[in-house]
């Protein structure tokens, strides 16, 4: 959720409005008000939501809501002629760039205003605090195509804005505010510039733009360009801040981007292509709206939809970024349909509250490992793949989108790496150090929706001088006696563990773990100093 202020006399010329009715549907377009003062009206927007980061977008999608102005928006822009070109050096830090150009504004210093504050909306939410994108934008008429992305040196110096003078590059990444705040986004003796063919340097990308381009009220045309590391994300952002632009009255164009072994024409501002099953979308909602119903429904959130076979052919405008999965749309059609408008329906069957089958088979599963003498450890279902590697090269691990950092960059497979993790942490207490976990683990499974299956597993780890394999599978034998289930032992043979001293635990013909001594290099890479024997076992399948 990221909070923003919009206009208000904007926002009611142009939607047309009163400001009754804008309060009332901001919050059924993901717009949550939380200010009304003065001349703005402060929303919280939900992060699927970027569009409606400015006042232009939220007229659009308002517009739609009340039936002002339905379907899709125009965006089919025209070639400026404008190229960039990006230099080999300057793709291998930041390998995305698009672009574009508007022409024909008229700015005054509160659409200025507004601007860079959805500028740097974008920055935070679509573009990950500038890591996956940043926005550049500049006074085209100050300066001559084409354009040129390359690195340059810590010496290089231009003006920076809120600068009083020139500084280099090393300065600005070491004294400028803003250069302190973004350095750690390109790390090196080079960082990528955007310059003009008369050399002039647009800005150092990432950091901060130069003051010779900087956009001002009397800007009447602008050059955007956004570079990163994720093309998808660097161009929804661009065809939001193009729709704008139009919204605005501004005749956007595309530009020509170069690189060493292809070239690309942007904003990509081709609609996407999904289909809506009407029967899953009155079934998920409760209702039974005809397929002519969901076509104006689907119309009112401005996209397009016609009826095909069986199902309804929809196209989504780029500048939404949030469309993902059928569910989506079905989201749409409830949200245009207003979710005051659904009908009360009293519960069909009585049912009382009790704890799941899986509740029960952790509970005893934690209860049972306890009572062995060993202490609970919980750990985080996300790790950083390059720890688990130290022992566990050969585990599948599911990798996350876009995480957070890389110490959360995927999620466990297993859950023995996290707890020899926290025993590596502990190396200078005493031992025996008798340990486990009960908890979930990610695995692939290409039979899902999501090609994973999250199951729980419970870990024993026994490390101490005398630590060996009878003593794990004796509390193994114990565990699934009171679980009453019926196991084999198959022997395994593994570099995880000592020859001759590990087994696979069979169930039902199925691998559901390992039991074994682990080997000394997995003991020496981890920093423990004595025998350690464990067991991990799944105790809850997920399902499919």
């Amino acid at each position: 959720m990221v909070s923003t202020s919009y206009p208000k006399k904007k926002l009611l010329t142009l939607t047309g409005l009163s400001e009754s009715d804008v309060l009332d549907a901001l919050p059924n377009i993901k717009a949550g008000v939380e200010t009304n003062v003065d001349d703005a009206i402060t929303v919280e927007i939900t992060g699927d939501r970027p569009d409606l980061l400015s006042v232009y977008g939220a007229a659009r999608a308002l517009k739609g809501y009340f039936g002002k102005e339905t379907g899709l928006v125009a965006a089919d822009w025209p070639s400026s002629g404008i190229k960039f070109f990006v230099e080999p050096d300057a793709e291998a830090l930041r390998p995305v760039l698009v672009g574009a150009v508007v022409e024909g504004l008229k700015l005054d210093e509160g659409s200025i205003q507004h601007l860079f504050q959805v500028q740097e909306k974008l920055d935070l939410t679509i573009g990950r605090r500038r890591k996956k994108g940043s926005i550049g934008l500049y006074d085209l008429d100050k300066l001559k195509s084409p354009f040129y992305l390359k690195n340059a040196s810590m010496s290089t110096a231009f003006h920076p804005l809120k600068a009083s003078a020139k500084m280099t590059v090393q300065q600005i990444l070491k004294e400028h505010p803003t250069g302190k705040d973004y350095a750690h986004l390109v790390k090196g003796k080079h960082y990528p510039m955007l310059v003009d063919s008369k050399n002039e340097i647009l800005s150092l990308v990432d950091i901060i733009n130069g003051v010779f381009s900087a956009v001002t009220a009397k800007t009447k045309n602008i050059l955007i360009d956004i570079t990163g590391t994720d093309f998808y994300s660097c161009n929804a952002s661009l065809n939001i801040l193009c729709q704008d632009f139009a919204d605005m009255g501004g005749r956007v164009k595309t530009v020509e981007i170069h690189h060493a072994s292809k070239k690309l024409v942007t904003p990509d501002s081709r609609p996407e292509k999904m289909v809506l099953r009407v029967e899953k979308a009155n079934q998920l909602l409760g209702t039974a709206l005809s397929p002519k119903a969901v076509v104006q429904l689907l119309r009112k959130q401005r996209l397009e939809v016609s009826v095909g076979r069986d199902v309804l052919d929809c196209l989504v405008p780029r500048y939404r970024a949030d469309f993902l999965h059928e569910v989506d749309l079905v989201e749409e059609v409830a949200l245009a349909h207003g979710f005051n408008q659904f009908q009360v329906k009293d519960p069909s069957v009585f049912t009382v509250g009790s704890k799941s089958d899986d509740t029960y088979a952790v509970q005893l599963a934690r209860d049972s490992l306890s009572s062995f003498g060993f202490v609970e450890f919980m750990t985080h279902v996300f790790f950083s793949p390059q720890k688990a590697a130290r022992a566990f090269a050969d585990a599948e691990v599911v990798r996350i989108r876009n995480p957070v950092s890389e110490e959360y960059a995927s999620l466990r497979s297993m859950l023995l790496p996290s707890v020899l993790g926290a025993l590596s942490e502990n190396t200078r207490q005493s031992y025996p150090q008798n340990v486990f976990e009960v908890g979930e683990v990610v695995v692939r499974d290409a039979a899902t929706e999501t090609r994973t299956r999250t199951d729980v597993n419970a870990v024993l780890v026994s490390a101490h001088a005398s630590a060996n394999l009878t003593e794990v599978a004796s509390l193994l034998d114990e565990l699934c006696r009171r679980f009453k289930v019926e196991y084999s032992l198959k022997e395994l043979t593994h570099p995880r563990f000592i020859d001759g001293r590990a087994a696979s635990i069979v169930c039902n013909k199925e691998i559901v773990g390992t039991v074994g001594e682990l080997s000394p290099q997995v003991l020496d890479n981890y920093g423990i100093k004595v025998p350690a024997a464990i067991f991990e076992l799944r105790l809850i399948k997920g399902q499919r």
